[in-house]
């Protein structure tokens, strides 16, 4: 008799009831509003801990803190999108019941579209996927649709999947942190107008330099293909025309197996065995790994 798959047998397991607690600030009149500090110092409270920091410009009212490199480049690529319009790490406590024990949970990233509040979840694809936690992932996502906001996900698998995505983020973080020129962009625009270009071309046409287009780019007046590789002979347009902005579409729930992270999205545990199983296989198994330890 074969045996069988241990994401088989979750459905018949005891189904964990969450109470979340609302502090002060963070939820009103049942939904969620954008935090103004932190709920938890992690440098203060885990000193042994390497932390690191950056900022969502225009978009965030403290610095972001993360605890890997993992978590470092979502929050690049949240700052780099253009469809969110406020962002915070280290949001808000939520207190839920898991199998008759009280526990934490501070969702790593809260951001804010146009379409309503969601709580990231920044993690290794196959850490999150683990069979022991998909119904508390599931659970949590139906809870937060009661506080009108949902769950999603950001996993390594976003950069595997886009080869130079990592690399051309990296390339615009410096020029982030920079103002962007606005007599430049005017010239730029003019150059460009409903036709895309090399930014060689755009260089020697509007007189600017390689660095002026990247920061243009990072504060999103200027778009370009995401996924290929970044260079002065990459074609960028105004946005739109042809090439689009970046935007947060790219990475949640995004990837190899973004189905099954919209499935936990939902609030639905996923059921598609042969996905799961190798979506959380080892990936020196499958095929060689990158740094993040996902499927190259």
């Amino acid at each position: 008799m074969s045996k069988s798959s241990p994401h088989a047998s979750l459905q018949s397991r005891h189904q964990p009831s969450l109470t979340y607690r609302e502090p002060d600030g963070v939820v009103i009149r049942g939904r969620l509003v954008d935090p103004a500090a932190p709920m938890r110092e992690i440098e203060n409270l885990h000193p042994g801990r390497t932390v690191g920091g950056s900022f969502f410009p225009g978009r965030g009212t403290y610095h972001a803190i993360d605890e890997s490199a993992l978590e470092a480049l979502a929050s690049l690529a949240i700052a780099l999108a253009a469809d969110i319009h406020f962002a915070a790490t280290q949001p808000l406590r939520l207190t839920y019941e898991w199998q008759g024990r009280k526990h934490r949970y501070t969702p790593d990233i809260y951001i804010r579209r146009k379409r309503g509040p969601a709580l990231v979840e920044v993690k290794e694809l196959e850490t999150l996927l683990r069979y022991e936690d998909l119904e508390k992932h599931a659970a949590k996502a139906r809870q937060l649709c009661e506080l009108h906001a949902s769950l999603v996900f950001i996993t390594d698998d976003v950069f595997s999947c886009g080869r130079f995505l990592e690399q051309n983020l990296l390339k615009l973080q410096t020029h982030l942190r920079l103002p962007p020129d606005d007599s430049s962009f005017s010239v730029i625009s003019h150059v460009l107008r409903d036709q895309s270009l090399s930014i060689k071309d755009v260089m020697y046409a509007a007189d600017v330099s390689f660095g002026e287009i990247l920061r243009l780019l990072a504060h999103r007046r200027l778009a370009c293909d995401w996924y290929a590789e970044l260079t002065p002979r990459s074609g960028i347009s105004l946005p739109g025309r042809p090439f689009s902005l970046f935007d947060s579409s790219e990475i949640l729930n995004a990837g190899e197996f973004s189905d099954l992270l919209e499935e936990l999205s939902l609030g639905r545990i996923p059921k598609d065995q042969r996905r799961l199983q190798l979506a959380t296989a080892p990936r020196s198994v499958l095929k060689i790994r990158s740094r993040f330890g996902n499927i190259l």
